[in-house]
């Protein structure tokens, strides 16, 4: 444990944890319950936005796959991962430019969807075709449809 002042004339023991803490404040005041609160928020919504994108994006590396699919329980099993909507957005797509053959890609398992994206997604730096479903996927998602 380490010690600390926090109020003039009082002695505070910190764990090592807010000693750490403390020692990246700087001197500075610290964050109120209401910006700590906020900040977590913040952080579950980018996690959220990255694990859809993720989503998406093995979706739409295996379109071909996707497009021959036939059990209607496997569709419906995918499209509740990412959203009806969006899945029919998906759906529509012509992807012929920039997606691999059926043969070269299969079609996820829905427990297995977002996994499968998030290493397409540590990809995307060295992969120009992944790069380019990332930014369809990110459209997709925003609502504006296919990046030209």
């Amino acid at each position: 444990m380490t010690s600390a002042a926090g109020t003039p004339g009082v002695d505070v023991t910190l764990s090592p944890r807010a000693a750490r803490f403390a020692l990246r404040l700087g001197g500075e005041t610290p964050p109120g319950f209401a910006e700590l609160a906020r900040q977590r928020r913040i952080e579950r919504g980018a996690s959220d936005r990255r694990e859809q994108v993720a989503a998406v994006l093995a979706l739409l590396d295996a379109k071909p796959a996707l497009d021959t699919e036939l059990c209607g329980r496997k569709l419906g099993a995918l499209a509740d991962v990412v959203g009806e909507e969006l899945f029919d957005r998906i759906c529509d797509m012509d992807l012929a430019d920039c997606a691999p053959s059926a043969s070269e890609r299969h079609l996820p398992q829905p427990g297995l969807l977002r996994p499968e994206g998030e290493t397409l997604l540590a990809a995307t730096g060295s992969d120009p075709r992944l790069a380019k479903l990332a930014e369809i996927a990110i459209a997709l998602i925003d609502g504006k449809g296919e990046i030209e």
